[in-house]
């Protein structure tokens, strides 16, 4: 039973290893957007990251470090919010 255990969190840990590079690659591509004062296609990458964060909420490591993803998953949502919110060109 040990041995099915450990190979189905194998198999999660590639899932969601798959999904935190996607997550990473979207937040990159945000701060990226941000720097260069692109407001809509910052808004659009952190929305993305904000997808992948919640797909990630069931992993092991986001449930070990609930406190520090919920805060960086607000942070986004405030970013988001405030981007969102501000009158166009």
């Amino acid at each position: 039973m040990s041995a099915t255990r450990k190979v189905t969190n194998i198999e999660e840990d590639d899932e969601y290893a798959e999904i935190k590079k996607a997550m990473a690659k979207s937040w990159r591509a945000g701060k990226e957007a941000e720097k260069d004062g692109d407001d809509e296609r910052t808004c659009i990458s952190y929305k993305k990251t904000v997808k992948y964060f919640d797909l990630l909420k069931n992993s092991n490591e986001y449930q070990k470090n609930k406190m520090k993803w919920d805060i960086q998953y607000e942070r986004f949502i405030e970013r988001i919010e405030r981007l969102s919110s501000q009158p166009g060109p």
